[in-house]
């Protein structure tokens, strides 16, 4: 049988840290804050583009190859290619213009950063 202690507090948790060099803590706007809670817009594009454009090769493969009796059949898979290829098309472009955005947020935030100051090694390791 394990003993238990007469005492009903849990032991408390060990902690273990590694010395860290340097902590930098940026200042960020509202705007920039609310920015990033949105999250990335562009991938959503990217995401679009890459389902839609495939789906509307396919349909483009299909028209070329297969011989379809029906004018209906035939002018509604014609139709739904040239939705999913524009659309496909436009969300490429939003995603190839608005690409950046994210990484000129952070960019922004990073260069408020003042550079480091040089510290004379001299005076740090001075014996006492």
């Amino acid at each position: 049988m394990s003993k238990r202690s007469a005492d009903p507090q849990p032991e408390p948790p060990v902690f273990r840290y590694a010395s860290i060099s340097e902590i930098k803590i940026y200042l960020i706007q509202e705007s920039e804050l609310d920015v990033l809670e949105r999250g990335a817009p562009e991938s959503l594009h990217l995401n679009f583009a890459l389902a839609l454009l495939p789906v509307a090769l396919t349909l483009l493969v299909s028209l070329q190859t297969a011989t379809i009796a029906s004018e209906r059949v035939y002018v509604g898979y014609l139709v739904a290619f040239w939705a999913t290829l524009v659309q496909g098309l436009i969300s490429l472009g939003r995603w190839w213009r608005d690409r950046r955005t994210s990484r000129q947020l952070f960019e922004t935030i990073r260069s408020r950063m003042p550079p480091p100051a040089i510290r004379d090694v001299s005076e740090t390791s001075r014996p006492s």
